[in-house]
């Protein structure tokens, strides 16, 4: 499935980070994908479904780091990206208060969400 949409998407089609190789097991794609869409190399998931099913927490966690250290611009770029598959929780906005340079602009971009 991961390789299936990785054809329709603008962002994979400039990186080798995440490639078509059906010699790899799932548990590689898994770690390939969550490197590649999170940028995190300890992926806790050894199975499609068990990455799939918790895809939407990942976004969240995801969220949170980039409210915490980055601006309102890049916030909504990833609200943007990620659409419906991320959602504001209460530990989302109280990262984004940790944020010294942008807290406040990305809070109030988070609340509109």
């Amino acid at each position: 499935m991961i390789y299936a949409l990785l054809g329709m998407s603008s962002n994979a089609q400039d990186t080798n980070s995440l490639c078509v190789d059906y010699t790899k097991t799932a548990q590689q794609v898994v770690y390939d994908a969550t490197l590649f869409l999170f940028g995190r190399s300890d992926s806790p998931y050894n199975t499609i479904p068990e990455f799939l099913r918790n895809f939407t927490s990942l976004n969240t966690a995801s969220l949170s780091i980039v409210a915490k250290s980055y601006n309102a611009n890049d916030v909504a770029s990833f609200l943007k990206q990620r659409g419906g598959e991320v959602k504001v929780t209460e530990e989302v906005v109280k990262a984004a208060a940790e944020n010294t340079e942008s807290g406040q602009e990305v809070i109030a971009l988070l609340l509109e969400q």
